[in-house]
């Protein structure tokens, strides 16, 4: 099923909407935050890129609409403004991925083609020969609703080190997709275990979310970070992987030790007004721990880091004597670099003006501080990992368009991340406002006309009608399907 859409980029929506009729409205997909709470629904992703048509495909199985007839469609939007246009299905059929991902020969190959030796197998596994990644044959998730899974138990333990990933391939049918994939490992006991997708499965277990289920029609590489899951320096000795609906191959696992580089400077916005570089800025109140490095920084000699250390870590402070005077269109800034072998789940900046209630996130919607809006704006995924990537958080979005910033707050929602050069980029008035001071020498100018895009929440909606089983070899644990 498709419709395209068209964002309007200057006032984006929070949430996309969209609806199948088959005789009753049980058929629905949407995309950005999970706002207007239809049920039941599928989430299929972030709200796409504004500024251009894009075209938004959930598959019919996804939604439970193989070989039945459609009689209507209903598009709702939370805030913003969309077009929408050309609506239709798109006949799939599927056959083999057409590429073949490039293997690190040093992996450390735990399984692959079968089973370590002397395992006790749990689960139904399905060997397939024509889809594999490497050897002659991979591990089949076929399609059908409902859970399947497989595994086993009594391996000879790997043990994972710090920056250790257990990795694994997989391959999508875009033509039925999973609505989830979760992997459960095990080192004494079963609480380490990330998902990809919904979390529809096994609620009210420990769990990590990785995020959407991966793009279809080629060969993906799954990356579990051991830090992440709490595996750092444990032994791991059984294995269970489990899918929702769908029809996934599983390929070649493996554990992988993780090195991350020196990150390359960015290149830098010579009209940025950098507030603090290198330091906070005079008169600062730290609050929580400053860790400073210099072997990653966007610019200057140090940056700010926030390494790894449990599930929620802040560190802040107040109090400045130089404050950011934010104009009505300009574009708040912070570079960040996301380490690649341990990625946060959510990291969030908030900015103080006199109150906190200025906050933007990137990642999942984990911590709970303020309300949506301007309180907690979502800005999309979190950046790519490895790399410094300049954050831009339109100052109106944050409700700080007019105001004078004496103070900063850094969150990371586990894993680790590192923060440099933090300011704003001017919009169009600046020229009709005074030059804030500046404590890291002339890097800041004034830009030529700049565009921010902020958002406009204007409610708008189109209108419609009305256990496996348990043995002695096998670590015990109660199975989700035997709870009431």
């Amino acid at each position: 099923m498709f419709v395209y859409a068209y964002i309007d980029p200057c006032n984006i929506p929070r949430e996309i909407l969209i609806e199948w009729f088959d005789g009753n409205w049980g058929h629905r997909s949407y995309w950005g935050e999970d706002l207007l709470q239809s049920s039941p629904r599928t989430r299929v992703g972030d709200v796409p890129q504004a500024g251009s048509w894009i075209r938004l495909a959930v598959p019919a199985a996804t939604l439970g609409l193989s070989n039945q007839a459609v009689y209507g469609v209903s598009f709702t939007v939370y805030g913003g403004k969309v077009w929408f246009d050309r609506t239709g299905v798109v006949r799939c059929a599927f056959t083999s991925s057409s590429t073949q991902p490039v293997l690190d020969p040093t992996d450390f190959v735990w399984f692959d083609d079968a089973p370590p030796a002397g395992v006790s197998l749990s689960g139904t596994w399905t060997w397939d020969a024509t889809q594999k990644v490497s050897g002659t044959q991979s591990m089949l998730n076929s399609a059908g609703g409902g859970e399947r899974w497989f595994g086993f138990s009594n391996a000879a333990a790997i043990t994972l080190g710090e920056n250790d990933i257990l990795v694994t391939h997989a391959l999508i049918d875009p033509c039925d997709p999973p609505r989830e994939i979760t992997f459960w490992w095990y080192d004494g006991e079963w609480n380490h275990r990330p998902h990809w997708g919904e979390p529809i499965m096994h609620t009210g277990y420990p769990g990590t979310s990785m995020g959407p289920i991966p793009a279809g029609g080629e060969w993906v590489q799954l990356e579990m970070p051991a830090r992440g899951m709490n595996l750092a320096n444990r032994p791991v000795w059984a294995f269970e992987l489990w899918t929702h609906s769908g029809r996934v191959w599983f390929d070649r696992v493996a554990r992988k030790t993780c090195v991350a580089p020196a990150a390359a400077q960015p290149s830098l916005s010579p009209t940025e007004v950098v507030w603090f570089d290198d330091a906070p800025p005079t008169g600062a109140v730290l609050r929580g721990t400053w860790t400073w490095n210099a072997q990653q920084r966007a610019s200057g000699t140090l940056a700010n880091m926030v390494p790894p250390g449990g599930e929620s870590l802040e560190h802040s402070f107040d109090g400045a004597t130089t404050p950011l005077t934010v104009g009505a269109d300009d574009v708040l800034t912070v570079y960040a670099l996301i380490d690649p072998c341990d990625p946060p789940r959510e990291i969030m900046i908030g900015w103080y003006d006199g109150s906190w209630e200025h906050r933007a996130y990137w990642g999942e919607n984990l911590y709970t501080h303020g309300t949506p809006g301007p309180g907690r704006y979502n800005m999309g995924p979190l950046p790519a990992p490895g790399q410094w990537v300049r954050l831009e958080v339109p100052a109106s979005a944050v409700g700080l368009a007019g105001r004078s910033i004496t103070g900063i707050s850094f969150y990371t929602f586990a894993g680790k991340a590192t923060f440099d050069r933090i300011g704003l980029e001017p919009g169009s008035s600046a020229a009709l406002r005074p030059q804030p001071v500046q404590t890291t020498g002339s890097r800041a100018r004034w830009s030529k006309r700049f565009r921010a895009l902020g958002a406009v929440l204007t409610a708008a909606s189109a209108a419609r009608p009305a256990t496996p089983p348990t043995s002695s070899l096998r670590p015990p644990r109660r199975r989700p399907s035997a709870r009431a």
